[in-house]
Parts: structure tokens; C-alpha cells; sequence
């Protein structure tokens, strides 16, 4: 996510949907959950997407 106005990778900010995307898009390439549902549990509530999908829950730790 870019701060507006700036537009350049130095401003990025990571927050925690950005850890949640990415793990659920991980998931995605390499683990066998479907585009739509993934994309569904997202729009949907990106606090329980990991959740509902039926992964682990994301490991402590974890980098994007």
C-alpha cells in the first residue's frame, strides 16, 4: 500500500490486512485454495478470510 501522493516503494506501509493478503495469496499458489473463494473471504471480512478458508493461522513470525 502506498502512502497517496507519493506513489514509490519507499513509502510503503504493511499493515495487517497487507500480512493477511499476502498469506492468503500464498496460499493460493501453493496450496490449493481457489481464487473465488479466497477472494470472496476477503472482500467479504479480511479479519477471518484465513479462518474461514481452513488455513493455520498465520505463524508468528511470519514476513511478507
Amino acid at each position: 500500500m502506498f502512502l497517496p501522493g507519493t506513489g514509490g516503494p519507499s513509502s510503503m506501509v504493511h499493515n495487517s490486512k497487507d500480512r493477511v493478503e499476502d498469506y492468503v495469496c500464498k496460499a493460493v499458489r501453493e496450496h490449493g485454495v481457489k481464487l473465488g473463494p479466497a477472494q470472496q473471504a476477503l472482500a467479504t471480512d479480511w479479519t477471518t478470510a484465513v479462518t474461514v478458508l481452513g488455513l493455520p493461522p498465520i505463524p508468528a513470525g511470519y514476513e511478507q
